[in-house]
């Protein structure tokens, strides 16, 4: 039973307890000296920043956060004296879930007192607006907007309105991915817009467009099974169109854009692949799909030493010259980066990078006659 202790927002303990069927156990622990990490969040003319969050991570692991008070100030503990990384976040209240980085600070020793500031440039000041309708013409209501900011700046949903349109202010400036759900059509995908400073954009009227689903009828091989089998869907620059969702037998996908779309198929135990399907307008596509076994392998990613730690490390996997899947790896005590991979039986290469401060990317091929556990190590490279 893993147990966490947690006070204030902030993570004290992590610890695994062992118990036998109908034991009664004491849990006392005894918490290691906390060091202090304080200080005060301001703009660049140093006055203070009410409200905004400070959050502590270790390898992309929360250690807590807490908001600052009406004097921008704020204190937190952590249990020990390795470097930490501080971020600071601000939330957008016309804005559903938001939270957007406005600086990060990174290898912060405790005890620390910090004064956190803000530029000008990454302040809440961007007011965005538009009209969403409907592949008939008609309003689009309560359809979601997203602004995904790049390089980690963060999230943020605004809805439609009865009539279609929607407006955000107070978004922070910067580079973001923009797309748009809605359950009767596929995701309208806007690419990448940057929003200077003080910006009042209009993006206009949106339309969707009608689209088609997909069924698939899975048939699985020997030696497979229907425990954990995923299908994401992707268009021609392989960016995500959604998931495809069990539905009994079957497996169904959220509406898709006509045309030729792929399907990756992954699972433990099943073996990466991709597979072509023509989706049109208007109609259900049954695909009668055969899922075949992987054979496990493990992708290590070694980081050079004065890189500094990723933030995440994703990896993909190449096979015939098409991408045949993705996974994400996970650090490990030693500083290197794991993922558990099953592949057919020919040979791929997998790429392994970083999209974040430090950027890093490397290569490897795993020859399809490799024994089932394998370990490939792949080096990762500055970019």
């Amino acid at each position: 039973m893993p147990v966490t202790l947690w006070r204030s927002g902030q993570r004290l303990l992590e610890t695994t307890l062992t118990l036998s069927p109908g034991e009664a156990r004491d849990f006392s622990p005894v918490l290691e000296g906390d060091g202090p990490i304080r200080g005060v969040v301001v703009d660049a003319r140093r006055q203070p920043l009410a409200g905004y969050t400070v959050a502590v991570f270790r390898d992309e692991r929360s250690l807590g956060h807490t908001d600052t008070d009406e004097q921008g100030r704020f204190s937190l503990t952590v249990k020990d004296r390795d470097p930490v990384t501080v971020r600071v976040g601000a939330t957008v209240a016309s804005m559903r879930n938001s939270r957007f980085t406005v600086l990060v600070v990174d290898d912060v020793v405790a005890p620390a007192d910090l004064v956190l500031e803000v530029p000008d440039d990454k302040l809440p000041s961007v007011s965005i607006r538009g009209r969403v309708v409907r592949a008939d013409g008609l309003p689009a209501a309560g359809t979601g907007v997203e602004f995904g900011g790049m390089d980690g700046l963060g999230w943020g949903e605004v809805r439609t309105a009865g009539d279609g349109t929607f407006a955000a202010g107070g978004l922070l400036p910067g580079v973001y991915w923009l797309s748009v759900h809605d359950p009767d059509h596929p995701v309208a995908l806007l690419g990448q817009r940057q929003f200077a400073p003080h910006a009042d954009v209009d993006l206009g009227e949106i339309r969707l467009e009608q689209g088609g689903r997909i069924v698939v009828v899975p048939r699985f091989a020997a030696g497979t099974s229907a425990t954990d089998l995923r299908i994401e869907i992707t268009d021609d620059r392989h960016r995500s169109l959604g998931s495809m969702r069990a539905a009994g037998s079957v497996l169904r996908s959220p509406a898709v854009p006509a045309g030729t779309v792929g399907l990756t198929v992954a699972g433990t135990g099943v073996a990466c692949a991709r597979h072509e399907v023509a989706v049109q307008a208007g109609r259900e596509t049954i695909v009668d799909l055969v899922v075949e076994p992987g054979i496990h392998r493990v992708v290590r990613a070694i980081v050079p030493p004065g890189a500094g730690t990723p933030k995440l490390l994703n990896g993909s996997v190449i096979g015939d010259a098409r991408l045949l899947g993705g996974f994400a790896l996970q650090r490990q005590r030693d500083g290197t980066w794991r993922a558990d991979v099953w592949l057919g039986p020919q040979d791929c290469d997998v790429w392994v990078g970083s999209n974040h401060h430090p950027r890093l990317a490397g290569r490897a091929t795993i020859a399809g006659t490799l024994p089932a556990g394998a370990v490939v190590d792949v080096r990762l490279h500055p970019q």
